[in-house]
């Protein structure tokens, strides 16, 4: 073997007589696998087969009885909940069969079709052979421990774009839309309590969520390379900004009488047990466990205008209130797609040492990772997002 297909004590890779697979890429890999606020959430139950195109299909049955998903009635009400006595009343008339009967009250089977496509993604980091020769570190190590984490957000941020990417939204107060939130406030910020995190908002979005029928979360994918899970308290999750969780924390403070609000937020040292916390967990609150995610996607400026004068605490870009967005990711309502063979991410690297035509002087190497990534939303009615306004901080 020569001595330029060598790295140090590496082997040759499958990718080529320079590009190995070294030891060290562990220390990438446990980078990439280290973020896991989002992906906990993410079923892994599809693979998309080789040389079969970059789109995956699934398909979802609907019960016949159920409103379907996607109407008006489904948004307002969700499946079962609200039915008018009349309109059912009516229904149970007409189901009746005459004796005789014949092809009458034909009801249709609903399937709702579902797909993602492939896509790759991927960095890489060059560094001179001076860098291992003159200073303490070893970039060569060290670069896999960067690139694996920069690896581990990125899929982080595909997935919880994703996820942000639901049409199953509630709004507090007299909000409507995303460009509303924060409508009917006023400059003294008497009034921003009616966008701010509260009991009685999250009560709703858990309303919502039992009329859309989605299932509490009971186990959650763990932080490896295989196919596993670990049981979790049974609960809503909600993951939440930094922001939103300072806001939260105020609601467990006492109130002027010594006594704290019944409803307030619980945090999890408080817990009675410390078994089946999930990742990232900070506290619950009625049936809502809350994890906070320090690099959750905000609308910043997005919101409506902000009052002349305005004295509040709320946050705002621009003269724009800065709206967060809080996510509910309930039993399998989404899931990654992965590619046979190259479910995970591979990295490649090469030395300084290594000489080629790109490299005629043997100064400059390499390392580099890429996976491919799709995502598919199974339940859009178990993906719930509410939209809050946060304090500034």
């Amino acid at each position: 073997m020569a001595a330029n297909s060598m790295y140090k004590n590496g082997t040759n890779s499958t990718y080529g007589a320079n590009l190995t697979l070294h030891a060290s890429d562990r220390v990438g890999i446990m980078a990439a696998n280290d973020q896991r606020i989002y992906r906990q959430f993410a079923s892994k139950k599809f693979t998309l087969p080789q040389r079969n195109g970059k789109t995956f299909k699934t398909f979802r049955k609907q019960n016949i009885y159920d409103r379907q998903l996607g109407t008006p009635d489904f948004l307002a009400k969700g499946f079962l909940t609200g039915r008018d006595i009349a309109d059912v009343t009516a229904g149970l008339t007409a189901a009746g069969l005459p004796e005789g009967a014949g092809r009458q009250n034909l009801v249709e089977n609903h399937i709702v079709a579902l797909e993602t496509t492939m896509a790759r993604y991927g960095y890489m980091e060059e560094y001179t052979d001076e860098i291992d020769l003159f200073s303490d570190t070893r970039k060569s190590i060290d670069i896999k421990q960067e690139l694996g984490e920069l690896a581990g957000r990125t899929y982080e941020d595909l997935l919880q774009r994703d996820m942000l990417a639901t049409t199953n939204v509630v709004y507090p107060f007299a909000a409507t839309s995303l460009a509303t939130m924060g409508n009917g406030l006023v400059a003294d910020g008497s009034l921003d309590s009616n966008y701010m995190a509260s009991y009685d908002f999250f009560r709703r979005c858990v309303a919502k969520l039992k009329a859309n029928r989605a299932e509490k979360v009971t186990e959650m994918v763990e932080a490896s390379v295989k196919i596993a899970t670990k049981p979790v308290n049974k609960a809503y999750y909600c993951i939440i900004p930094s922001n939103v969780a300072w806001d939260l924390d105020s609601l467990s403070r006492e109130s002027s009488n010594g006594k704290v609000n019944e409803f307030s937020f619980i945090s999890v040292e408080k817990y009675a047990t410390q078994k089946g916390i999930a990742e990232g967990e900070i506290g619950a609150m009625g049936e809502v466990r809350f994890i906070e995610s320090e690099a959750a996607l905000i609308y910043r400026g997005q919101g409506a205008t902000v009052p002349n004068n305005y004295v509040g605490k709320l946050a705002h870009t621009n003269n724009k209130f800065d709206v967060f967005p809080v996510l509910f990711p309930t039993k399998e309502c989404i899931a990654t797609v992965g590619l046979a063979g190259r479910d995970g991410v591979t990295f490649n690297s090469q030395a300084p040492e290594q000489a080629d035509r790109t490299n005629p002087y043997g100064t400059v190497g390499f390392a580099s990772f890429n996976f491919f990534y799709a995502s598919i939303i199974l339940k859009e009615e178990g993906l719930l997002k509410g939209l809050l306004l946060a304090s500034n901080i």
